[in-house]
């Protein structure tokens, strides 16, 4: 399989000051624009605190159970866990320990559904402690479970694409257009791949038809996960699921260019970046789809790639002679990749650790979008007043070639006063309940931050002009762009270093380390240190590469695994008798020799 190398490496996993200092260099941004768009900003929250939204928005849902808060981590985990746990005894047990956590009857308000779902939740705490708590399980199971599903149920427009498309007709009478997201959080076998590509061709066929425009940018469109196509998706396996991903993108691509409306490549985890791209760059160049302007991808601005990505983009656009949708994102999956950084000890984190720096890197990527509109369209997905502001002020007075896009349930208020003068599409999930909740929970914790304008968006105790505060001067304020309760990987430890490790994710590096293991001409087993061949080597092939062949292998014989026993065992007869602190000093010196 032949890999692009795409061209952004200089960011990845790269000092968070270094590329902090790089788009603050890049944005376009003074001080008589930093006022400009905060009054703006500030005015529009205004205007919004003002409106009266829809019920069970999750900006109130956020405003009554705070994720900062035990109640708001309590009903997370609940939202998590409640719909997947198939016997009552767990449930009871879970449903029991979460209510234990807060006071619930001081918790919510706000909305209708949040004072009923308050008032549920603090009746199912005050009956498990009462003397009724055994006899009204089944009740307090049945309370929470609803409310979870009421909760749920306002972000999903349906469980099925014809109920979805039926409560579509809402959003366009007011001028919206949808984009609609089969859920999936990603296929664990074959059989799971071939339902949701069934899935993904029925809904593209049933979305054709609210199809008017010659324009697909015009009519509804359609997200597809790379996850949910292939249950190996992943750069090991790439041998096995980049050609069967190519092929099948490029059939529903088909579908949505015969039936003339927009298919998105949503975007996922950075260590699926570099295959994702490589996917993606793939389908764009197919000679079927030609002429077709309606493919896409979302890149996430808290990835430090994001900035040089967006040139790639451009690049292939050229290439390709098309133009290419570019939805930008903040980014869903912050608190995993900060974890499998550290879990890795990678010499950095893919990801930018304070929102403001995010919020800045978005600010950029949108300027230079907006600077490429002759090859990209770009959607920028966004629920901030100040950023939307923003983004309008960059684009001057060509406010053509860009549209806004939200979330289902999010950013009503803020919607319906951009649309009046931009485009705007709503992203809208469709499924079952069971498939919404990572979905749900995705959207909490990246909306749910203490520092987030969905927070407090509804909190008229902080006056508008705080939350359209300039983000660029606050950074430059900053002493440390890093955030301080983050550590490095390799520091996460206050008594030891953390294990070096590789990016193996990123082809680069996985070419750096072929050269040195090719010295290794053959594997041999070893006895008191001495290499021991015996009978006739073979040669395996590499896991991640099956068209890569490693050293020759000499296999060990019985009576050498014997030998090598007694050995090791007469060895640790010596070890045993060390004392701790030689043996720990012995350890640290091999382990800084292995990272050397």
């Amino acid at each position: 399989m032949t890999q692009i190398l795409w061209t952004y490496p200089e960011f990845h996993l790269r000092d968070e000051e270094f590329c902090v200092q790089n788009l603050l260099k890049y944005l376009d941004w003074d001080d008589v624009r930093a006022r400009r768009v905060s009054e703006k900003a500030a005015a529009l929250i205004t205007i919004m605190r003002h409106e009266k939204s829809s019920l069970g928005e999750i900006e109130t849902m956020l405003n009554a159970y705070p994720l900062h808060t035990e109640e708001g981590l309590a009903l997370m985990t609940l939202a998590e866990s409640v719909l997947r746990i198939p016997d009552k005894d767990t449930l009871d047990e879970l449903i029991a320990e979460k209510l234990s956590q807060g006071a619930w009857d001081k918790a919510g308000g706000g909305d209708m559904f949040t004072n009923a779902a308050g008032t549920g939740l603090a009746l199912a705490h005050k009956t498990l402690n009462s003397m009724l708590g055994g006899m009204g399980k089944p009740v307090i199971r049945k309370t929470i479970t609803e409310v979870i599903r009421r909760m749920g149920g306002q972000f999903v427009l349906g469980e099925t694409i014809d109920e979805a498309m039926k409560q579509a007709r809402a959003y366009h009478a007011k001028k919206y257009r949808l984009s609609y997201d089969m859920l999936g959080e990603g296929a664990r076998t074959y059989d799971d791949s071939r339902r949701y590509f069934e899935s993904y061709a029925t809904a593209i066929q049933k979305i054709s038809e609210q199809a008017f425009d010659s324009d697909p940018l015009k009519n509804p469109g359609m997200s597809v996960k790379l996850s949910a196509l292939h249950p190996r998706y992943t750069w090991s396996r790439a041998q096995d699921c980049v050609a069967s991903l190519v092929k099948d993108l490029v059939a529903l691509a088909m579908m949505a260019k015969d039936y003339n409306i927009a298919l998105t490549m949503d975007a996922e985890e950075s260590d699926r970046l570099d295959l994702s791209l490589n996917i993606f760059s793939q389908v764009r160049a197919d000679p079927l789809l030609q002429g077709w302007d309606g493919l896409g991808l979302a890149v996430q601005a808290y990835d430090k790639r994001a900035f040089a990505v967006i040139d790639d983009i451009a690049k292939l656009a050229k290439k390709t002679a098309s133009k290419i949708q570019v939805r930008l994102v903040k980014g869903a999956y912050w608190d995993s990749e900060i974890k499998k950084a550290q879990m890795a000890g990678l010499p950095d984190y893919p990801v930018f650790t304070r929102k403001e720096n995010t919020d800045l890197s978005y600010l950029a990527c949108a300027q230079k979008l907006l600077s490429l509109r002759d090859v990209l369209y770009p959607m920028f997905a966004t629920h901030n007043a100040h950023t939307a502001c923003a983004i309008i002020d960059m684009a001057g007075n060509d406010q053509s070639g860009f549209e806004f896009q939200r979330l289902h349930g999010m950013g009503e208020a803020l919607g319906d006063r951009v649309v009046e003068n931009n485009p705007v599409t709503i992203y809208a999930p469709v499924g079952a309940y069971a498939d919404l909740l990572p979905y749900l929970v995705r959207r909490m914790l990246e909306n749910g931050a203490s520092t987030s304008f969905v927070q407090h968006v509804r909190n008229e105790n902080i006056p508008s002009h705080d939350l359209a505060h300039d983000i660029v001067a606050a950074i430059q304020k900053q002493k440390l762009y890093r955030h301080p309760s983050i550590p490095l990987p390799k520091t996460i430890f206050s008594n030891r270093k953390n294990s070096q490790g590789f990016d193996v994710a990123d082809v680069r590096v996985r070419q750096a380390l072929q050269p040195p293991i090719k010295i290794f001409e053959e594997a041999t087993p070893l006895i008191k240190g001495q290499p021991v061949k015996m009978g006739s080597p073979y040669t395996p092939h590499a896991p991640h590469d099956i068209g890569y062949k490693l050293s020759s292998v000499f296999v060990s014989s019985p009576d050498q695994v014997a030998t090598a026993f007694h050995v090791a065992q007469r060895g640790f007869e010596i070890w045993s008798q060390q004392s701790a602190s030689k043996r720990a000093e012995v350890l640290n010196n091999m382990a800084d020799r292995l990272e050397g």
